[in-house]
């Protein structure tokens, strides 16, 4: 009851403001909602407005770190992600994929990082990749994944060059690195 009128307040709820969720007496007739086109400069270029990256993490509990927004495992690499960049994510095992949205990037400004607020739109768990054979006692020529890619492993098992593009890049240093030398060489895939 309202003290000053002694009625009860309308609309039907507290304080007489007019319940509009649930109300019995809707209008007999309803406009429909007139929707306004889109404006033009609203659709752009994905590449203008944003940047697709890739990141390569050392394992899961650094990608944790990261979903987290943990200002330091992005201390290094935050400052070059921008609001609405999407980046793919995949460890050094090649076990997972991720796919993340940068929802809120905030620099300092002085080429630092406020804060970060990444959102996982995907992750995929891909399994244990193949194992890379032990010390065999020949040059070997390996691929080690998305980061350290095509690697030339010394015959006591410990990587002699890494990063090459390609089996072949490869396979010319294998040629270069035992050239006159005895004993074998193995190309594993």
């Amino acid at each position: 009851m309202n003290a000053q009128t002694d009625q009860k307040p309308a609309g039907g709820t507290p304080g007489g403001g007019k319940n509009t969720v649930g109300d019995a007496k809707a209008p007999a007739t309803q406009e429909a909602v007139k929707v306004l086109p889109v404006a033009k400069d609203r659709l752009a270029h994905a590449q203008e407005v944003s940047t697709r990256r890739r990141l390569v993490v050392e394992d899961l509990p650094q990608y944790e770190a990261l979903l987290k927004g943990d200002l330091d495992a992005w201390k290094i690499i935050g400052p070059k992600v921008q609001s609405g960049d999407t980046i793919e994510v995949i460890d050094d095992g090649s076990t997972f994929f991720a796919l993340l949205f940068a929802r809120l990037v905030i620099s300092t400004g002085a080429g630092g990082l406020a804060h970060i607020e990444v959102v996982e739109l995907l992750r995929k768990q891909l399994g244990e990749a193949s194992e890379n054979p032990p010390a065999s006692g020949v040059w070997t020529v390996v691929y080690r994944g998305p980061y350290a890619k095509w690697c030339l492993i010394r015959p006591n098992g410990t990587i002699a060059r890494d990063r090459m593009l390609s089996r072949d890049e490869a396979t010319v240093m294998l040629n270069q690195q035992t050239a006159g030398r005895r004993g074998g060489t193995e190309v594993h895939f």
